[in-house]
């Protein structure tokens, strides 16, 4: 299998905990997927259902009260695998208590030396990120062409020149008109559209192997999103760029993605391709999902569907289908018992709930 076939990167079994004085908070439990070069991975769900915390463990920049399991295994631009968790927890640890555990006493401290070295070589560079707010990701203290150049001057040349060009280069490709301008400016002298447009230049200008894009256009206006989308969908064409696109807007979601993996509280419950995702939804969330969308030609009387309820908190939970209280199609005493396992049910559509169990035994 050739690399621009191998996933960019696989996450495994991936848990992010909390302890908290009333127990265990346990946001992200147990998520797996991959993406490969020029595809776009759609993660979708409610707030609260752990997208961003996914998101930010991939970049191993979560706060130090979360502690991640499992594996986010990225395949760098020289083709070498690299456990970002492992790295993580290695850059994390004391010094003092690294030397207990080791013959050598600078042993240890050039190891987490390495792994810091490692992650900050990942971050940025290879893997960038889109965030949902520009006028809060960028600092008002500097202007928009210095806070883009950062991360040309760190990952690419030192040459000030140098990399004031590259930076101008992309501000260009996304569309910023007159970008020898716009350098000098500060963020509070752009609208929302060219701040998202300068956001998705300093995410790019590294030409990174994966995007995360959360929620990128969540602040705009209709009208600034579609460029926006059709701006991203350019760029990677021509960058072959992999993209990680969270939202809760399935439209968008079906602009974009090739594949979609529905998250609920914490977890994945159903995956495939944006067809079979949008043409045969099983999970009773993602029907709750795709009800919930106007439709053209729908009435104007007609009322959209609403589930009932709101994302639990994810502490100290008990077995069983996170859905359960808010599932109108819920078994009892299986539901809320027993945890459902991911069900192939057709081509690469896999579903995590009881009833599809249920109805391949009836349909036998």
């Amino acid at each position: 299998m050739s690399d621009m076939n191998k996933p960019v990167i696989s996450v495994k079994n991936l848990k992010v905990n909390i302890k908290m004085d009333e127990g265990l908070l346990t946001p992200v439990r147990g998520v797996d997927f991959e993406i490969r070069p020029g595809e776009t991975l759609g993660l979708v769900g409610e707030s609260g259902c752990g997208k961003s915390l996914t998101s930010k463990a991939i970049l191993a920049i979560n706060e130090k009260k979360c502690t991640s399991e499992g594996e986010i295994l990225f395949r760098d631009e020289n083709g070498e695998v690299v456990d970002i968790l492992a790295l993580e927890r290695l850059s994390r640890k004391k010094r003092f208590r690294l030397k207990k555990v080791s013959d050598s006493a600078n042993g240890p401290a050039i190891k987490r030396k390495q792994a810091i070295r490692a992650l900050r070589g990942i971050r940025g560079k290879q893997i960038s990120m889109i965030f949902q707010e520009p006028m809060v990701a960028f600092s008002p203290m500097y202007t928009i062409g210095n806070q883009i150049n950062e991360a040309t001057l760190l990952h690419i040349t030192k040459n000030k020149e140098k990399a004031k060009q590259i930076s101008l280069e992309m501000m260009r490709l996304v569309g910023i008109a007159n970008a020898e301008k716009r350098f000098d400016q500060y963020p509070h002298e752009f609208s929302g559209g060219m701040l998202q447009r300068a956001l998705i230049s300093m995410a790019l200008v590294c030409r990174p192997r994966l995007l995360i894009a959360d929620e990128p256009t969540t602040a705009l206006d209709v009208t600034i999103q579609a460029q926006i989308l059709e701006l991203m969908k350019e760029l990677q064409k021509e960058l072959h760029t992999a993209i990680l696109f969270i939202t809760h807007d399935l439209g968008t979601v079906a602009k974009m993605c090739d594949r979609v993996a529905v998250m609920y509280l914490g977890k994945i419950v159903e995956t495939g391709t944006a067809s079979e995702i949008y043409k045969n939804p099983i999970h009773p969330y993602t029907k709750g999902l795709m009800g919930s969308v106007h439709r053209i030609g729908s009435l104007k009387a007609d009322r959209l569907f609403s589930i009932e309820g709101t994302v639990p908190l994810a502490l100290n939970l008990k077995p069983g289908c996170g859905f359960y209280d808010r599932c109108q199609e819920r078994i009892e005493g299986v539901c809320d018992r027993i945890d459902p396992e991911n069900m192939l049910v057709g081509g690469s559509h896999c579903v995590a709930c009881h009833l599809c169990k249920k109805e391949g035994k009836d349909n036998g």
